[in-house]
């Protein structure tokens, strides 16, 4: 099934009539010429570290608006949206983990992440991902859309009526995603303009973004694992019942800002447990587990959770991924991973 694609002009290489040089951002180049009587200019987002490519034509250009980790631009639905990841997961396996869990259980097993989307060339130095229908699906999807043109093939970060694909860049900003949306055509947006600032040049500005869902705790998150030689550390261990626990705590002025534990429940669950803290509150858990599961003790079932907490203590957004696939997390799961969270904390305070 083809694309469905709005925004008209090629691109896979037309000169850069109207372009000049007043983009300002290394690396940022136009994939499209802008249309008559217009130029490009750089425009962005210096809180998230998102740089792109905006129209101005005759002094006249799209406004942009930040909401948490979502960039509005103009009023034709173009956006770019940011989200964390940890360094070391390469992008697919973010899409797979965020995205593609979410969906329908025919689309789970019909759609996939592909590195080499149909009619799009990856800008120098990024990578492109999109989230389509797999061959087997194609027939399906194609029914779909002919059933309703405005409909989302694979999830709302699928396919749609307006092309939408994934950014990344793992060398420089590999703690950051980009789904970009591109627009409608006068939409006055180079969707494949979109750069992001270096994970270095960004650390600081991210580690004081404000918290207000997951997406941006996660952001948060990664800006404060940047650096951890420059907090204090103090690690231990100790056993407690079937737990055995050895942990790090880094710290600023004797309150946490990020815990890194190993725990193992006897033979039923090894996890990865990571929480982090502004002004010495809990503000996100971040867990990957390997759980046998019960009389059965060569099957193990892989889970990712995300926690993401308000300054009031309460979730604000939270995440959780059992073999792929996206599952809602109990109140008393939330509970028992800001319990174990806590017990490190204090553990570590008494050392």
């Amino acid at each position: 099934m083809k694309l469905h694609i709005i925004l008209i002009p090629a691109l896979l290489g037309l000169g850069l009539a109207g372009c000049g040089s007043k983009s300002g951002v290394a690396g940022m180049e136009p994939s499209r010429a802008a249309k008559s009587g217009c130029e490009w200019v750089a425009a962005g987002d210096d809180a998230l570290g998102v740089k792109f490519l905006v129209e101005n034509c005759g002094g006249k250009r799209p406004s942009i608006t930040r909401k948490a980790n979502v960039i509005q631009i103009g009023d034709g639905g173009a956006r770019i949206e940011v989200y964390g990841k940890l360094f070391a997961q390469p992008a697919i396996g973010a899409i797979k983990e965020q995205f593609l869990s979410r969906l329908s259980p025919e689309e789970f097993k019909g759609c996939i992440v592909t590195p080499q989307p149909e009619n799009l060339k990856a800008p120098k130095g990024m990578n492109v991902f999109a989230i389509v229908p797999s061959p087997d699906y194609l027939m399906a999807a194609k029914a779909k859309r002919d059933a309703d043109p405005a409909a989302m093939i694979c999830g709302d970060h699928g396919q749609g009526p307006v092309q939408s694909f994934f950014l990344a860049e793992q060398a420089n900003a590999g703690g950051r995603l980009l789904h970009v949306f591109a627009g409608g055509e006068d939409a006055g947006f180079d969707a494949l303009s979109a750069r992001l600032e270096t994970d270095k040049a960004m650390s600081a500005k991210l580690e004081q973004l404000p918290v207000e869902n997951l997406e941006t705790a996660e952001l948060a998150a990664f800006a404060l694992e940047s650096d951890l030689k420059r907090f204090q550390e103090a690690g231990g261990q100790w056993i407690e019942g079937e737990r055995e626990s050895s942990y790090s705590v880094f710290s600023k002025d004797s309150q946490p800002v990020v815990v890194v534990e190993q725990a193992k429940v006897s033979d039923k669950v090894d996890a990865g447990i990571r929480s982090y803290y502004r002004g010495g509150k809990l503000f996100l858990i971040r867990a990957n587990e390997l759980a046998t599961r019960s009389g059965i003790s060569k099957s193990q079932d892989v889970i990712w959770k995300r926690i993401a907490f308000g300054a009031d203590g309460k979730v604000m957004g939270s995440r959780a991924v059992v073999n792929g696939v996206a599952m809602e997390l109990s109140q008393q799961q939330i509970d028992e991973a800001v319990k174990a969270a806590s017990a490190v904390v204090e553990k570590a305070a008494k050392q």
